[in-house]
């Protein structure tokens, strides 16, 4: 059982890589829009809609790492 896994080569999908980079980014670029209207003083709301601001340009800025660096 060991030795079948082993010599099984896996198949990764080429758009793997993309997908984990716009999660990653987007994120990330998300809490800190989320953090930085908290600091503001900005109430629930308002910071709940900046930080979808912020994922919507971590989108983007990870689509562009995937084509600068992965592809």
């Amino acid at each position: 059982m060991i030795g079948l896994l082993a010599t099984r080569n896996p198949v990764v999908h080429p758009y793997t890589m993309l997908k984990l980079c716009i999660f990653g980014v987007s994120g990330v670029v998300g809490y800190v829009f989320w953090w930085a209207a908290d600091v503001l003083g900005a109430d629930m709301f308002t910071s709940f809609m900046i930080s979808s601001v912020g994922s919507l340009v971590g989108c983007w800025v990870g689509w562009k790492v995937y084509q600068r660096y992965f592809r």
